[in-house]
């Protein structure tokens, strides 16, 4: 009995990958004539495979039935061309050729017929120094030529779909992707050639992976099969990869057992060494490859795909950024209007009170009031819009509470929000915080209550200490969250409101933890939110 090689086990390894990738495609496309003929396709190509990886392993043993195998192998190889051709007929939908589609079937049953009832196909086996081989019958050269009439009818099938002026852009690559697939698996026809006594080893396996792995492309680039790419996506590029890498290896294998017999080599740690070295050497390739299949399925390598991902998650903090910059300043020019309405009615009536001393007195002192308050609303929105890193200093968080409730308090007096401030130890801490980026925390948190409460509500906010933290609690009495949601509602782009980028509150925790904080919520949907954050005072003095 013939011990089973990595080169036998291999065949058995690709027929068993094609059969499960047909399969694949025959349940997750659309049920239809085109996509069972090439789960049927795929089948004959296995068969071939299998069987023969079967004779080669139980040759020597069981003569029988490995020539029962052996012309079942051979039957799957005949149906190859014509699987293939059936295929093209249907994608094609050239009905002329109907007529040469029956003879095609007729020539393969008659085929398989012979094949297991005479030796005018197959009559015995050949010997080679890699093992035995089926040997051709008398009258297997007409086999052959009727066999390569139906390969060449497939390439013409192929071409003309091409030669088509209206083929839309889709079709025309498919059909390029066809092609090209056929060109490669029939230089599995050189299995052929120690059917007639000459001394070549079969490879026919390695043209079919190929096969497979640019029809896979052409399924998800082109959507050969109807295939919901999207979907299949991640499932499709494991396969086509698995393939790429056995393929990979398999050469490096071949190349060295080639290697073997020109220089006659046979111990195991040169043929160890020899095959590194063509790895090495090979590696290139496959990296070049490699990268072509990212960027094929997903626009990039996957150093690339890492950078741009990075790139779009801080676009999209700052896009959340100017977002909330935006709601600041619409409540900043509320804000300005009053100072200004005051200075524009003082400066009205000046002409008329130049000679009263206590109007002057009082609209110097109001002026220079309102003035510096202008000035302190600009600098707030100046300071929130600089793209800074963490900058920590001591601030009065009791301030920066009222500073971020007053830049919103036009939206509170929209909606209809009653803000109650419960600061029992107001002035008496300050923290060691970045006052922006606590700001920009506050913001969103007091943003997400104000579109929690369309119609109305109270929003709290109170202080407290608890050890070694300075907790502000948020609690609205807005819509609430629904408990499945909870888990989630601080991931990066989850979202339950249109028009939301989901960072706010990613951004918000990042912000937290980046204070050595903590943030926890508490929900209910229909009774309202709260938010509790928690920062440390250890570096923290009073004031």
């Amino acid at each position: 009995m013939l011990e089973p090689s990595f080169l036998t086990l291999s065949y058995i390894i690709c027929a068993i990958v094609i059969f499960l990738f047909g399969t694949f495609i025959l349940i997750k496309s659309p049920r239809n004539n085109l996509n069972l003929i090439y789960f049927l396709l795929c089948t004959s190509v296995s068969l071939w495979l299998f069987f023969y990886g079967i004779t080669r392993i139980s040759f020597n043993a069981f003569p029988l039935p490995s020539m029962l195998l052996t012309k079942l192998a051979y039957c799957g190889v005949t149906f190859i061309p014509i699987f293939t051709f059936h295929y093209l007929y249907i994608f094609t939908k050239r009905e002329k050729f109907k007529y040469l589609l029956y003879l095609a079937y007729l020539f393969g049953f008659i085929s398989s017929y012979f094949i297991f009832h005479s030796k005018l196909i197959i009559d015995g086996t050949n010997q080679f120094s890699w093992g035995l081989y089926p040997k051709a019958g008398r009258l297997h050269y007409i086999y052959l030529c009727l066999f390569f009439i139906f390969v060449f009818l497939n390439y013409l099938v192929v071409i003309k779909e091409l030669s088509n002026e209206h083929l839309d852009y889709t079709k025309k690559n498919q059909s390029k992707y066809l092609i090209l697939a056929l060109s490669i698996l029939s230089f599995a026809s050189l299995d052929f050639l120690p059917n007639y006594g000459i001394n070549f080893y079969p490879i026919g396996y390695l043209p079919s992976f190929l096969f497979i792995l640019i029809t896979g492309l052409a399924v998800i680039r082109y959507k050969l099969m109807d295939i919901n790419v999207v979907i299949n996506k991640g499932i499709l590029y494991s396969i086509l990869f698995t393939l790429f890498s056995i393929t990979y290896i398999l050469i490096i294998v071949i190349l060295e057992k080639f290697t073997q017999l020109t220089f006659g080599y046979s111990r195991i740690s040169i043929s160890v060494i020899i095959a590194f070295l063509l790895a090495l050497v090979f590696m290139p390739v496959r990296h070049r490859l490699q990268c072509y299949l990212d960027r094929l399925f997903y626009k990039g390598s996957q150093e690339e795909i890492l950078q741009i991902n990075k790139q779009l998650r801080q676009e999209l903090a700052l896009v959340e950024k100017y977002k909330t910059l935006a709601t600041l300043s619409s409540g900043i020019a509320h804000e300005v209007k009053n100072p200004l309405t005051a200075l524009m009615t003082f400066a009205e009536y000046l002409p008329k009170k130049l000679d009263d001393k206590d109007f002057l007195k009082s609209f110097s002192r109001i002026v220079g009031h309102e003035a510096r308050r202008i000035n302190d609303l600009v600098h707030q929105l100046l300071d929130y819009g600089k793209p800074s890193p963490l900058t920590l200093k001591d601030t009065n968080i009791y301030k920066l509470l009222d500073d971020t409730l007053d830049a919103l308090n036009s939206q509170f007096i929209e909606k209809r929000i009653n803000v109650i401030r419960i600061f029992p130890q107001r002035n008496r801490y300050q923290l060691t915080i970045d006052a922006n980026q606590i700001k920009q925390a506050l913001l969103n948190i007091f943003l997400n209550a104000i579109e929690a409460m369309p119609h109305g509500g109270q929003l709290t906010i109170s202080t407290f200490l608890d050890k070694d933290n300075f907790q502000i609690s948020i609690r609205d009495t807005g819509l609430g969250i629904v408990e499945e949601n909870l888990p989630h509602i601080f991931d990066p782009f989850f979202s339950t409101k249109d028009m939301s980028t989901g960072l706010g509150l990613s951004i918000t925790q990042t912000i937290i933890q980046q204070h050595k904080g903590k943030i926890d919520v508490k929900s209910q949907a229909g009774i309202g939110t709260e938010f509790i954050l928690q920062l440390p005072i250890y570096n923290s003095e009073r004031i």
